[in-house]
């Protein structure tokens, strides 16, 4: 990849960027397509921050080559860590199938890899000096230019907790199940205790939803709007669980076609589109 060349900027802990990731995906080169796509273009007038990046798996020195973005104009520092996720907790499994064939549930399911990746790295920082976490994965890219700018403008000017997606594509989906109406984990979160309580909460709903048997498969996004359903859900974290208009979510393999250009014409202030 190549970087712009370095200017001056000033740093800003009112956001951070956090990439979390599978080896797998960093040795197919999809973790440097999609950092070449968020920091190839134009990022901010002023402003550099930090950027973590998360592994399910691996040595931290397996993934040193990410250390040469320290020397992007837009990038203060950068912190590569590995989970190191045990066999049983990085597995994902999608149809019934693949279960037949498994031994010992884990505790947060048969998406324990997605799961375990998602809360190892996102609750230790809810307490961290930064005010907002821009959670992203592989496959999203900002479709607009000073896209960092643009988020810090959006978080000056908006109250919530979790700011993200309902699924926004063009395919035909159930409105009447639950899943439909949860946010994908692609989304602005507020660092402070509340977003802790219920990243916490929704690791032990997923964990007692598996252990009596009600579930095997339960995603972390699942769990978040669960929660965010429930009685006590509803008084503490729903009203600040929101979907927004600057992430869109067209992560199903059906969208894979959709034109940047069409996403536009569907939701034109969208910043940071998921899509595969």
């Amino acid at each position: 990849m190549k970087w712009c060349e370095k200017k001056e900027m000033n740093f800003t802990n009112k956001i951070a960027l956090i990439l979390v990731s599978t080896a797998k995906e960093y040795f197919s080169m999809q973790v440097d397509l999609c950092l070449a796509k968020y920091f190839n273009n134009k990022v901010s007038e002023n402003k550099k921050i930090d950027l973590f990046i998360f592994f399910n798996q691996g040595e931290e020195s397996d993934y040193s080559g990410l250390l040469k973005l320290k020397s992007h104009k837009n990038i203060n520092n950068i912190f590569v860590k590995s989970h190191k996720l045990s066999l049983i907790d990085d597995i994902y499994l999608k149809s019934v199938n693949e279960m037949v064939t498994l031994k010992d549930t884990p505790k947060l399911g048969v998406s324990a890899g997605a799961n375990n990746l998602f809360f190892d790295s996102m609750i230790p920082l809810c307490d961290s000096d930064y005010d907002n976490l821009l959670m992203i994965e592989s496959d999203t890219q900002p479709i607009q230019d000073y896209w960092l700018d643009k988020i810090l403008n959006y978080c000056r000017n908006h109250d919530f907790l979790i700011a993200g997606s309902t699924y926004k594509g063009e395919t035909e989906i159930p409105i009447f199940q639950a899943w439909t109406g949860h946010l994908n984990g692609v989304a602005i979160y507020k660092c402070n205790a509340m977003l802790a309580l219920l990243l916490n909460y929704a690791k032990k709903l997923i964990a007692a939803e598996v252990s009596s048997g009600v579930t095997n498969f339960l995603n972390f996004d699942c769990a978040i709007h669960q929660l965010c359903c429930s009685l006590e859900g509803r008084r503490y974290f729903a009203q600040k669980v929101i979907d927004t208009d600057i992430i869109s979510n067209y992560s199903l393999p059906s969208d894979k076609k959709t034109s940047i250009k069409r996403v536009l014409e569907r939701h034109p202030q969208t910043i940071i589109l998921h899509k595969k």
